[in-house]
């Protein structure tokens, strides 16, 4: 089952061509944001997402930096993870359309994202039978070039409403850190800042998915129950580690639960190479290890970000080790996968793996599985022994 709409390139032409032709050969401020870093200066410093130049390193790095420079400091330090529930879905397009009035789009320009956001469709097909089509009062076009840039506008002018807490943001990835000397004025810029969330969510008619919602300690000292955040009346849960831009971080900032995580994950893969070899050619093999290399390698440029080289290291020797056992000789003596299923060992590896998607602390996850046993030589015979 899966929702069908209007193509976004062939709408964009129509509704062009019906505004006129100057509108056509006239570029809209949007579309220069697609080609420039922080659309001509729009953009607040804190967002990270959908823009050149810009990425996940540049997000975890600022977002540890700020943690170590706090503890230098002696400062006690707290991180809020926010899930924002369906954000991308729930833009309202009257909010939309005044704060990219407020950017400066006007006139006939503004006319044009009026005509491009309002009466869009969607229905459901399965088969030949299709549901009645309903409009769409909510949501920015997923899919489309506009629909990230015009959400990045959305959400643009959260960070200047967060006055007492630094806020780093990748598109609906929003993370909030707070530091002070003291515990009472840490509390006191945590009771601020959630008043000051609260009330923009509200404005901006976004929901927070509290349940989802984690809180971590950075400080050196135990700040655990003495240290309160509300959103919503609802007490926010404090957590040892959690998953932050697909990396794992932990409250001491030292990596294990990613390392764990990594290492779970290459294990599953050993699994799975280890069965492929006696059906998939050696070429697509070596390709899908190259594509996983470079998903490691990123790791690495974490190092000069005072993140520790261990990941590094340790993935990248768990990947070469698995490199070596599949291509050296896996793909020249085939066994047969009844041989490798039928492996105890084996089969307990594969049934002890967490599911890829856990949002479970690998720290806390089931002892990782022991390594798949080496292969079987087989022992020539010699004329001699007989």
């Amino acid at each position: 089952m899966s929702g069908r709409r209007k193509n976004i390139a062939e709408t964009d032409q129509e509704e062009k061509k019906e505004l006129g032709g100057s509108l056509a050969k006239k570029k809209l401020p949007t579309e220069e944001c697609s080609g420039r870093n922080d659309c001509n200066g729009a953009l607040s410093n804190a967002q990270f997402g959908f823009q050149k130049g810009k990425g996940i390193n540049n997000a975890i790095f600022t977002f540890t930096e700020f943690i170590l420079n706090s503890k230098d400091n002696k400062n006690q330090t707290v991180g809020l993870f926010l899930d924002l529930s369906k954000a991308f879905d729930t833009v309202d397009h009257m909010i939309l359309i005044q704060k990219l009035q407020w950017f400066g789009i006007r006139g006939l320009a503004k006319s044009w994202f009026v005509s491009y956001l309002s009466a869009r469709q969607q229905f459901v097909e399965i088969g030949s039978m299709k549901s009645y089509p309903t409009i769409m009062k909510s949501g920015v076009p997923q899919g489309s070039i506009l629909g990230p840039i015009l959400f990045l506008l959305y959400i643009n002018d959260l960070p200047s409403r967060i006055t007492q807490a630094k806020t780093i943001l990748f598109a609906d990835d929003t993370n909030i850190v707070f530091n002070a000397l003291d515990k009472n004025n840490l509390q006191e810029k945590i009771n601020e800042t959630s008043r000051q969330l609260e009330q923009w969510l509200a404005s901006n008619r976004l929901k927070l998915n509290v349940s989802k919602t984690v809180c971590m300690y950075f400080s050196q000292k135990q700040l655990h129950g003495s240290i309160e955040i509300l959103l919503n009346n609802t007490g926010i849960k404090d957590v040892d580690c959690t998953k932050f831009l697909g990396i794992w971080i932990d409250s001491n900032l030292t990596w294990e639960s990613h390392i764990q995580f990594l290492t779970d994950k290459l294990s599953r893969l050993c699994y799975a190479f280890r069965v492929l070899t006696n059906i998939t050619p050696k070429e697509l093999l070596r390709a899908k290890l190259n594509s996983l290399a470079k998903k490691t390698n990123n790791c690495k440029s974490y190092k000069d970000g005072n993140i520790s080289d261990k990941i590094w290291r340790a993935t990248a020797e768990k990947l070469s080790k698995t490199e070596t056992a599949i291509l050296r000789n896996g793909l020249t003596e085939r066994s047969t996968a009844a041989n490798v299923d039928s492996d105890p060992a084996v089969a307990s590896t594969s049934a002890n793996q967490q599911p890829e998607n856990s949002e479970e602390c690998p720290n806390e996850m089931s002892q990782s599985p022991k390594p798949l046993p080496p292969r079987k030589k087989k022992r020539r015979k010699n004329n001699q022994d007989k």
